[in-house]
């Protein structure tokens, strides 16, 4: 058997192998999809449950809660108007452009789907 035949046979095999990949990259496309339509219709319903706040399944455990943005710019200068305040400073200033500048969000609320361990 000579190197052209052994090639040809080995492109082959990896057309397969590439061509297994993109079916499988194809399903598990497919299955985050339809993960992500039915996260929607649960995170209406709890929504609507005003007095469900969590439901337990044996694997998982899933409940709604409110996640706050973290902004770094912000973060930043709080931490610089905190080390001008230690050292005297007035940060009068800073305060106003900082409150006029990042308005608070209202936290959103997410749907989280905790794996229970055993």
């Amino acid at each position: 058997m000579n190197n052209q035949t052994k090639l040809t046979r080995k492109i082959h095999e990896m057309d397969a192998v590439f061509n297994e990949l993109d079916s499988l990259r194809i399903t598990a496309m497919k299955l985050l999809d339809r993960k992500n339509c039915i996260e929607k219709k649960v995170f209406k319903l709890l929504k609507q449950q005003q007095s469900v706040m969590r439901v337990e399944t044996p694997q998982r455990i899933y409940m709604l809660r409110k996640k706050k943005e973290v902004n770094e710019q912000e973060e930043a200068i709080t931490r610089l108007m905190n080390h001008l305040e230690r050292k005297g400073k007035c940060v009068k200033n800073i305060k106003k452009w900082k409150e006029k500048m990042f308005r608070k969000k209202k936290p959103k609320t997410v749907l989280v789907v905790l794996k229970k361990t055993d």
